[in-house]
């Protein structure tokens, strides 16, 4: 009878050991961290306007180049099909007229651009330039400076750029002006061949966002 209750009382205390070291398995601490990740992606918003227009034209009275200015503020930020020298569908042009835009490139979004102003020229299927085209020059001026000068045969042979910039995140607006002018030139009656010649060509203005150099 004594060595029963030995037994008994030994495995009492197996399982009493059993149970401790269950116990100590349940009591490790556990702890960790969480990161929330919150991504918005930037805005290019870019908007263009024309707060001058300053243009030599023929007086249609007169036949008399005249000099008309218009300082009333227009917004081409959604007009693809607006006339930037508002050059009217009767109009003619001779050595000595002119078109001047004054244009404000503005930054509404937060990411860094840069812009190019361009000129597509239709109307040559042939891939031929006429001499009207050889004697119209686009020009670009920024901060009273001259930062491009080309023929629009010119523009056409080089890819059709005519001036590009840039602006930072931090930068809300640009000033700039891109002028057309039929320039006078009597020398062997180079102004003479251009008679009764048409041109057409759009002026396009692109912004692409600046991104990160690979080294």
């Amino acid at each position: 009878m004594g060595k029963i209750k030995s037994l008994i009382i030994a495995c009492a205390t197996l399982l009493l050991c059993f149970g401790i070291i269950t116990a100590s398995t349940y009591a490790i601490f556990t702890d960790g961290a969480v990161v929330a990740h919150h991504l918005v992606a930037g805005t290019l918003d870019v908007t263009l306007e024309r707060t001058k227009l300053e243009r030599v034209v023929l007086d249609k009275t007169t036949g008399e180049l005249v000099t008309v200015t218009d300082d009333e503020d227009m917004s081409f930020t959604n007009s693809p099909e607006a006339n930037i020298f508002g050059i009217e569908g009767d109009e003619v042009v001779v050595p000595g007229t002119s078109y001047t835009a004054y244009l404000s490139l503005g930054n509404n979004g937060n990411v860094a651009f840069n812009y190019t102003v361009k000129v597509v020229v239709h109307g040559d299927e042939n891939g031929e330039s006429n001499a009207l085209a050889e004697q119209l020059i686009f020009s670009a001026t920024e901060g009273g400076e001259t930062v491009a000068s080309k023929t629009l045969s010119e523009i056409k042979e080089e890819g059709l750029v005519l001036y590009t910039g840039e602006m930072n995140n931090l930068s809300s607006e640009r000033e700039f002006a891109v002028s057309v002018s039929f320039v006078n030139d009597t020398t062997n009656g180079t102004n003479d061949k251009a008679q009764n010649q048409e041109v057409y060509f759009d002026l396009i203005i692109e912004a692409v966002q600046k991104t990160a150099s690979v080294e």
